[in-house]
């Protein structure tokens, strides 16, 4: 059965990439991917992890993104992918987590299986930086958000760290009995010809866009957005509108 089951989504994919701007077509591989992977049940490579644990009692707050509620999500995992999938996403450990097929227990995803995946509507992909990787400079291996995905790219390492609180006052963790909080910080980043480039200024982006320099200094002078209110919409106009001026 579960031979049959396999044979039908590679069939539906295969008409998939033939067939890509039919809607239909497209609804019959998603339903296919769900069927298969519901079929599969526990056996389904989707349910291969390690357990995961609640580690910060005494400290206010939630390490992961967006809410500490799981929500549907897809993922690329272990050379299949999964749709409708519960997930979170722990900034501070950079774990990518799930439930088992019971759906009691919390597993986290082993990260070398994983290749990308989605949490609402933003998507994230895993990247693995070595001494080779030209520019990666402080960059480590793990998820990063895709801000914008052209022939450049933009991305932003999330991290949640835990500040210890000084004191007591109205309003902050010790006064429900915590002693320390979880803050979240964002580093951002344009990938360009293979080197990554760590984004802190306007200057950053200038640098980066050299060759359009002139009208790049023009388009950042003019425009609305505040770079330092808003630093990740910022960037993503800027490389948007560097790219249109190269096309």
């Amino acid at each position: 059965m579960k031979r049959l089951y396999l044979l039908l989504l590679l069939a539906l994919s295969a008409a998939g990439y033939l067939c890509a701007q039919d809607s239909a077509t497209a609804r019959a591989i998603s339903a296919a991917r769900s069927f298969y992977s519901k079929s599969m049940g526990a056996a389904s490579t989707l349910y291969t992890g390690n357990a995961y644990e609640r580690y910060w009692q005494g400290v206010r707050g939630h390490p992961f993104y967006l809410s500490d509620q799981f929500a549907d999500g897809t993922v690329h995992y272990n050379g299949s992918y999964y749709e409708k999938v519960p997930l979170l996403y722990d900034m501070a450990r950079d774990a990518l987590v799930s439930q088992d097929f019971s759906g009691k227990n919390y597993m986290v995803l082993l990260p070398e299986k994983v290749r990308n995946f989605t949490v609402g509507t933003h998507s994230f992909i895993r990247l693995v930086f070595d001494s080779s990787t030209v520019g990666a400079g402080s960059l480590l291996t793990g998820y990063y958000e895709r801000l914008y995905n052209g022939n450049i790219r933009v991305l932003v390492k999330r991290k949640s760290v835990v500040l210890r609180l000084l004191k007591t006052e109205e309003g902050d963790g010790k006064a429900g009995g915590a002693d320390a909080k979880f803050a979240e910080y964002d580093d951002y980043y344009i990938e360009k010809d293979g080197v990554y480039h760590a984004i802190d200024s306007e200057g950053d982006i200038l640098a980066v866009c050299k060759d359009r320099k002139t009208e790049m200094r023009k388009f950042l002078n003019r425009r609305e957005i505040n770079f330092k209110k808003d630093r990740a919409n910022a960037i993503v106009q800027a490389v948007a509108y560097y790219e249109q001026l190269k096309s």
